[in-house]
């Protein structure tokens, strides 16, 4: 695990995110990405899920970033240990796969949104502020890639429905999040 210089307990104002990803490149390059924002700081970086559970145990974290396929395990397996150890982080899933069935099985388990690698530099840190407003991200293009359809042609439609489905399994059982604050997809409102 990369050890972050700077200490971030001392940094009160910031939201301070967990990076789990086996490729240090990538942890690298968000580290960089994230941390041109003055109100988000990287507090560590994991390869492992060993050290992503070390990172979660030794300080407080309020996002972990979670690759969904990792050298010896799943992203999934990540976020379910380290909610068991923190259950109100927020994580967010980043994949250089756009299948569905990854897609479901992040927002089933409590992942806040989820964001292909080939969008994460345009897109990460409206990604992150999305999630850290309580809302969901998921990409149009994601949503109309993983063939999520309960029945309307309309991808707003199918999108709302998907994630105030996905809210009611996942939101109050693991998230708490009222369901006020669950946006569809990237649209800037909240629905009530």
């Amino acid at each position: 695990m990369k050890k972050i210089k700077r200490e971030c307990a001392n940094e009160k104002n910031k939201t301070k995110i967990l990076i789990v990803d086996d490729h240090p490149v990538i942890r690298e390059g968000l580290t960089q990405i994230i941390n041109r924002e003055t109100d988000l700081l990287v507090c560590a970086e994991a390869g492992t899920i060993g050290e992503a559970v070390k990172a979660v145990k030794k300080q407080k974290i309020d996002l972990a970033l979670v690759d969904m396929l990792l050298k010896n395990t799943t992203g999934i397996q990540v976020i379910k240990k380290i909610k068991t150890l923190c259950p109100s982080i927020i994580t967010l899933v980043f994949s250089m796969s756009d299948k569905s069935q990854y897609i479901k099985q992040a927002i089933e388990i409590g992942a806040r949104g989820y964001i292909t690698k080939d969008q994460i530099s345009e897109n990460i840190i409206d990604a992150i502020r999305q999630v850290l407003e309580g809302k969901i991200y998921l990409s149009k293009r994601l949503a109309k890639n993983s063939k999520i359809d309960y029945g309307s042609d309309n991808l707003e439609k199918n999108t709302e429905r998907l994630v105030i489905r996905q809210s009611v399994s996942t939101v109050g059982k693991i998230n708490r999040t009222p369901m006020t604050k669950i946006a569809v997809l990237e649209n800037k409102e909240t629905k009530s």
